[in-house]
């Protein structure tokens, strides 16, 4: 019998350059290119992010100092004795300190008190710090005009550590217990990017929060 050997079956492999770059991995040349659009798209972002950043740490010491502030009106009232709120920009701290008690006497004539340090002080909660970058300010910071409400006027000093009071019933007064004649208290906080939030304490001891807008030049409540 006679056996007829054919030719040796084979395929011919014709793969297009498209289908070998992919069977071969991304050239150099193509990493690169998506490496930098990747650091084109990172520094368009990283502006925003920044200052999302910066504005969130703004609102965050705002809102905590807010708390911390009702919390010190709360402890006046309940312990039926002077507090105060002890603010240091230079540290950027704050602190609760309960001040020495004051005595009534309901027979006799009124007269006004000093409210002063027990001795030694006495300090509760411990000191609360703002976030690295922020500064706070009992007055305005400079380019702005208005008031956050219902605050009408700067106090007197502008400088250095300052003090909050509140009497035996929670509500802000000055150092000799009298009623405030300025509608309130403000504490502004301002971050590195500008952005300015405020705290107010009316003179019935209502805390809110406020947000400096530049472009219209008002607060608006946070």
């Amino acid at each position: 019998m006679l056996l007829t050997m054919g030719e040796p079956s084979h395929c011919t492999c014709n793969l297009t350059s498209a289908a070998r770059r992919s069977a071969l991995g991304m050239s150099l040349l193509e990493v690169m290119l998506v490496a930098a659009i990747g650091m084109v798209v990172t520094a368009m972002a990283l502006p925003s992010l920044l200052n999302f950043q910066r504005s969130y740490r703004v609102h965050s010491d705002s809102g905590a100092l807010a708390s911390y502030i009702s919390t010190v009106r709360v402890r006046a009232a309940s312990q039926y004795t002077p507090y105060s709120l002890n603010a240091d920009p230079t540290a950027c701290t704050y602190v609760m300190e309960q001040l020495t008690q004051t005595t009534y006497n309901p027979f006799g004539t009124p007269s006004s008190v000093t409210y002063l340090s027990q001795s030694p002080a006495v300090y509760e909660s411990g000191t609360q710090y703002f976030d690295q970058g922020n500064t706070i300010y009992n007055c305005r910071p400079t380019g702005i005009t208005v008031y956050p409400p219902p605050v009408t006027l700067d106090p007197g000093t502008c400088t250095g550590a300052f003090k909050f009071y509140f009497n035996t019933r929670g509500t802000p007064v000055d150092n000799t217990g009298s009623a405030l004649a300025s509608g309130g208290l403000a504490i502004y906080v301002k971050g590195q990017s500008g952005l300015v939030d405020a705290i107010s304490v009316s003179s019935g001891g209502a805390v809110q929060t406020w947000n400096y807008s530049p472009s219209s030049s008002t607060w608006i409540m946070r």
